[in-house]
């Protein structure tokens, strides 16, 4: 089954194994999360240098979670892939592309998600299999994180021992004063490449808001569901959590869109 962002499915199987693909070198991690999508632990961030905690372990082949050994706090499982930011040149996921699979414990491929990436983006959500009704389900999410893994995980809780660095101020390119001026052919590939570039941020803007609007019409569902708790301070506090966390959401893509626009508008002059 081919997902788009925001798309939604029941997850059947117990077990999954997330893998990606993409022409550049990058890193699979996952991080297990509560209903407001925050870290149980630090312990429950898998990546590299700590690869497993319960229910999730990584592997050569990808992230294998097994939903049945999952902690009972735990209500979704946030599968990622980044890229090292300040060795990697940006815009590696736009230009080498990015997709994503989920496969059930024979390798038959469940859920299969092309990413449509925006451009500065060196880490990204992919996948969210979130616990909904006592059952599972899986969301294609798609979004991407232009500080990298830090910004990434330090948004869903995560203390990041070292700040991450901080973006360089936006200058023209080295070989901008070195190299004569283009050619009308070879300027107008650049600029519809330049287009192409602005489309892809504003479709992931796009989509992103999507998302979160998604997210929040299940949340606040989910929140007056049990009709003694929605006049409740509980009920109360799960409409503003709710509310927030959509907020958050949409305020992080336009500051993407914003920064992938001003980035897009000084290469077009």
């Amino acid at each position: 089954m081919t997902f788009v962002p925001g798309q939604n499915a029941p997850l059947q199987a117990p077990v999954v194994t997330f893998r990606a693909e993409s022409q550049t070198p990058f890193d699979v991690s996952a991080l297990v999360a509560d209903a407001n999508l925050r870290a149980l632990t630090s312990e429950d961030f898998v990546f590299y240098n700590q690869p497993s905690t319960a229910g999730v372990q990584l592997d050569q082949s990808g992230i294998r979670v097994e939903l049945d050994r999952l902690h009972p706090d735990a209500a979704a499982v946030l599968c990622i892939v980044s890229v090292d930011p300040a060795a990697t040149a940006a815009g590696a996921f736009r230009t080498a592309g990015l997709s994503a699979t989920l496969s059930d414990q024979s390798g038959s491929v469940l859920a299969e998600f092309a990413i449509p990436t925006a451009g500065t983006e060196t880490a990204v959500i992919c996948w969210e299999l979130y616990r909904k009704s006592g059952a599972w389900k899986i969301r294609a999410v798609g979004q991407g994180y232009a500080g990298g893994l830090a910004e990434l995980i330090s948004v869903h809780g995560v203390e990041v021992d070292d700040e991450p660095a901080q973006p360089a101020p936006t200058a023209a390119p080295a070989w901008d004063s070195a190299v004569e001026p283009l050619e009308v052919g070879r300027g107008l590939e650049r600029a519809w490449m330049i287009f192409e570039d602005a489309s892809r941020s504003a479709a992931s803007f796009v989509s992103s808001s999507e998302y979160a609007l998604a997210r929040l019409d299940e949340d606040l569902t989910a929140a007056v569901a049990d009709p003694s708790l929605r006049n409740s301070a509980a009920g109360v506090a799960a409409r503003d959590a709710a509310q927030k966390r959509h907020d958050d959401l949409v305020s992080l893509a336009r500051d993407n869109h914003a920064r992938d626009s001003a980035q897009l508008a000084h290469e077009l002059g």
